[in-house]
């Protein structure tokens, strides 16, 4: 694949470049410094240390993989908010590299066990009252899947009505503002929180 990075730093560029040879995945890598300079069709592009806004720019257009550092899980929000598809650590193992960008260019999301875990126990902290009921739950996970409100309603057995005011609990509960925002929530806390096993 042909992978394009933007990084600032001369030093973080570097291990970029580094990082790259030892990637079997790729066989092109561009560093560029910023977000303008990406041309072309890359695959996917690589981000490191790069804005919101940044990241809104080149994810409307390529498949994209943020990487942040471990103690910056704030960041790893901002990514999701901006449509980046997978999220890294800056010390993530070559192997998990190599998956976030697999998924992201086949269109997938992925977050790194690292930041999952980071993001588990800062959860667990920040928001113990967010639970979600079972008919939460699946609403969230058919709207993550991209499913209508009015396919919703009708796997679920209920009306369009109530899988709107489901949604309405869900945007509360998540502070999230539209679908896009549920679809990344829901990733996370699939990462995060498995779902139960059957009874």
């Amino acid at each position: 694949m042909e992978l394009w990075a933007v990084v600032a730093d001369p030093l973080a560029q570097r291990g970029m470049r580094q990082l790259a040879g030892e990637l079997d995945n790729v066989r092109t890598c561009v560093v560029v410094d910023s977000a303008a300079a990406v041309t072309g069709s890359p695959d996917v592009v690589v981000l490191v240390g790069q804005s919101p806004t940044a990241m809104r720019l080149l994810a409307g257009r390529f498949a994209t993989v943020a990487m942040v550092p471990d103690a910056a899980p704030e960041q790893v929000q901002a990514a999701w908010r901006a449509g980046v598809r997978a999220v890294v650590s800056t010390s993530a193992e070559t192997a998990e590299v190599r998956m976030a960008l697999r998924v992201a260019r086949a269109g997938g999301g992925y977050l790194c066990r690292r930041l999952s875990a980071r993001l588990r126990t800062e959860h667990a902290t920040a928001t113990p009252g967010t639970v979600l009921n079972r008919r939460e739950r699946e609403t969230l996970d058919f709207i993550a899947q991209g499913l209508t409100h009015a396919q919703t309603a009708r796997l679920l057995g209920v009306s369009e009505a109530t899988v709107h005011s489901y949604v309405t609990r869900l945007r509360g509960k998540l502070t999230a503002g539209n679908t896009a925002d549920l679809t990344r929530r829901a990733l996370t806390m699939r990462l995060t929180h498995p779902a139960p096993a059957p009874r």
